[in-house]
């Protein structure tokens, strides 16, 4: 797509998902604002045209504390779901975010219908007091599972009847993790918080294992804040490619329903000179090839 032939896409874009539809939707950093990529007649996104949707609800229950009532997040949780409607989770940042802007964790839950371009703000699981940056999946039957990035809870968000449940207990916080769907149902994750611990979740007998290590080391760590890490991709072979922040990846070959897999080395990202990068808290995305695009700074 060539960015200089498309009308209306402001600056700041932080997300971008493809919808059901073929939409792409786009969300302006730090703000309650959001642009919908509609392709022309023929598919073509070049030729097609950015268009402004509703912006999402403020909120009375979104404290002054996490600068609310108006929500606009920094470093959430999404989802497209099956319906084609958008769920919107949480935000490590709401509304102001500098480079010395303290974290709020916020606790906010909305879900978008861009058949109406309607927002609707929906209740945050019960007992929670942040949401934040926590990790998130769709899982294979249409529901959501996700975190809390203050502690090991986690909830699964089932859209027919916009009820949570509580899963059993994860071993840490999922802040910073990112949560891989696999093949056969089951969900892997590296942890930020114990080096190179993994686990892996089962939503048919609610039972999250703790795994193997990982063999390098993939979060690195951040003084003062939780260890950030890098994506994890399912690959078209259904193994899932682990993308360190450290510059190291992993390659996780899975194991029936339940059962732990294996992890083994993959390449160190390095760049042309043979330096290490580091793909921190950074996008990647499977491509059509097969190979993944991924994006890594120079530094640490």
């Amino acid at each position: 797509m060539g960015w200089s032939t498309v009308n209306n896409i402001p600056a700041n874009i932080d997300t971008m998902l493809l919808l059901t539809d073929g939409s792409v939707m786009a969300h302006v950093l730090a703000s309650s604002n959001w642009y919908r990529l509609i392709p022309d007649k023929s598919g073509s996104y070049t030729n097609g045209n950015w268009v402004q949707t509703a912006s999402m609800l403020n909120d009375s229950n979104l404290t002054a504390t996490m600068n609310g009532p108006t929500y606009g997040p920094v470093f959430f949780d999404s989802a497209v779901l099956q319906d084609g409607t958008v769920l919107v989770m949480g935000g490590e940042y709401n509304v102001n975010y500098t480079s010395t802007s303290p974290a709020v964790d916020a606790l906010e839950v909305q879900l978008y219908d861009p058949v109406t371009d309607k927002w609707t703000i929906l209740p945050t699981p019960t007992g929670w007091t942040v949401i934040g940056d926590g990790a998130s999946t769709v899982l294979a039957d249409g529901r959501v599972l996700f975190g809390n990035a203050g502690n090991s809870q986690m909830v699964i968000f089932d859209p027919l009847t916009q009820a949570y449940f509580f899963t059993s207990a994860k071993n840490d916080a999922s802040f910073e993790e990112t949560l891989t769907l696999l093949p056969n149902g089951d969900v892997v994750t590296a942890q930020c918080s114990n080096g190179t611990s993994s686990e892996l979740y089962t939503p048919s007998t609610d039972t999250w294992l703790q795994m193997g290590s990982t063999g390098v080391t993939l979060p690195q760590s951040c003084p003062g804040f939780v260890a950030e890490i890098g994506p994890a991709i399912l690959l078209p072979n259904g193994n899932v490619f682990a993308i360190g922040a450290t510059g190291n990846t992993a390659i996780y070959t899975p194991g029936a329903a339940g059962v732990a897999g294996t992890w083994a080395n993959g390449p160190t990202l390095v760049d042309s000179s043979n330096n290490t990068l580091f793909p921190m808290d950074a996008p990647a995305v499977l491509m059509t090839n097969g190979q993944v695009l991924l994006t890594a700074s120079p530094t640490n």
